[in-house]
């Protein structure tokens, strides 16, 4: 059936790197190093048939070890070279890839038994090699191996685990389903903390994987879904969570997008909001107010705390969301998608930006903050539909490198 689609209505899929803020004297590489695939070896007898594995995330040590976390389905075959690697599973499977260079891949398999679709969105490591992943498992369970119990699920339940750099798992936990699942968008780590972030139901969460000790969150009345970060030791023992409250009905489109740690421990978060939200989550307050839905950046330091936030704000038809984050010390930089009209810097000197498209597509923007979040620049990538993020970096040369997907439906993209 996808075939059948694509072949009635082409879409050329494009990976899109551009450069912006380009330095002087920049030279260009234009020979391709290496390129892996994954090669899909036998379809399943599924009715209809599901095939493929994809790849959400890369990590990459000095000396060029290359980890990749993804979707297995199917039988692959992980070894780009000469020899073999075949792994396979009937629905879809978690899997970590390392690729040391000039050896045979390691690959590693979370078991997800039965009728049920598991991946691994984020892979991080630390300065010793270690890798640690965050994704998602169906139900009933996750075989995790290694000597290590099953995790226990029901559904999209969020899990993280650290592995060595021989693809053995140190530790790995789930997220309790009960009072309810939280949704797990994004993981950041440095070599003190490990910080995921995403959303929770007004019935709350429990953050704590170790049994004895609860660590309830509760989401306050408000039936929408509230944007939290939680914190947790390279040991994957509970520290903190943070909550931001909603006080009024509002989208349901809240949550957090984006994590980056600092050198010094603080975290930057991005996402969107719907309503009247608290971002302190203590016993303090620090309130703004959406008319629709907003975007937003936050700083908080080591034991999330808030320190300052700041909007992206439009009238009642416009939409603002953060879906990556960048810094580099010196520049914040954002990027999401922008409808209708928005104020990138809400203050007596305002920074607008107006989408050309429709309310329902929109256009992506980037911005670039200094580190206590005051304005630098704001701008457009205007097209028709169908400019996705992947991700981006800034570089040591203050390059910003994007990379996403472009779908083409005879359609056109100002880059500029």
């Amino acid at each position: 059936m996808q075939k059948t689609q694509q072949a009635l209505q082409p879409m050329l899929c494009l990976l899109l790197t551009l450069v912006l803020l380009i330095p002087t004297g920049l030279s260009a590489q234009t020979e391709l190093p290496w390129l892996h695939e994954f090669s899909h070896i036998e379809e399943t007898s599924q009715t209809p048939p599901f095939s493929g594995q994809w790849a959400n995330s890369m990590s990459v040590l000095d000396d060029g070890t290359r980890y990749i976390g993804g979707h297995l389905r199917d039988e692959v075959d992980f070894d780009p070279g000469p020899g073999t690697a075949i792994y396979s599973d009937d629905w879809g499977d978690p899997f970590v890839a390392i690729y040391p260079p000039g050896q045979p891949p390691i690959v590693k398999q979370f078991l997800n038994p039965g009728a049920s679709v598991g991946e691994v969105l984020q892979v991080h490591h630390d300065s010793a090699g270690n890798i640690y992943v965050m994704g998602i498992f169906g139900a009933p369970n996750l075989i995790i191996g290694d000597g290590l119990p099953d995790l226990i699920g029901t559904g999209g339940t969020p899990f993280v685990a650290k592995l060595n750099s021989l693809g053995i798992v140190q530790w790995a936990f789930s997220l309790p389903d009960s009072p309810s699942t939280p949704t797990v968008n994004i993981m950041a780590m440095n070599d003190s903390q490990i910080v995921i972030g995403g959303r929770i139901s007004r019935f709350g969460a429990d953050f704590d994987p170790d049994p004895v000790g609860v660590a309830f969150a509760a989401a306050g009345t408000i039936r929408d879904p509230d944007p939290f970060i939680a914190s947790y030791s390279l040991n994957g023992e509970f520290q903190w969570v943070n909550v931001m409250e909603q006080l009024t009905v509002g989208q349901g489109d809240d949550g957090v997008n984006a994590l980056k740690l600092t050198a010094n421990n603080q975290l930057l978060v991005g996402g969107s909001f719907g309503s009247q939200t608290d971002f302190d989550g203590s016993a303090g307050t620090l309130t703004l107010t959406s008319q629709r839905i907003d975007g937003y950046i936050a700083l908080y330091d080591s034991n999330g705390t808030v320190q300052w936030v700041k909007q992206m704000c439009g009238n009642s038809d416009a939409i603002a969301k953060v879906e990556r984050l960048d810094y580099d010390g010196n520049h914040i930089v954002v990027a999401g998608l922008l409808v209708d009209e928005v104020d990138f810097d809400p203050d007596p000197v305002q920074t607008e930006l107006i989408s050309s498209n429709p309310i329902n597509t929109g256009d992506r923007f980037i911005a670039s903050y200094t580190p206590s979040g005051d304005l630098n620049w704001a701008g457009l990538l205007d097209g028709n539909t169908g400019l996705e993020w992947a991700d981006f970096r800034i570089s040591s040369a203050g390059q910003l490198l994007l990379a996403g997907t472009v779908s083409q439906f005879g359609n056109h993209y100002d880059l500029d």
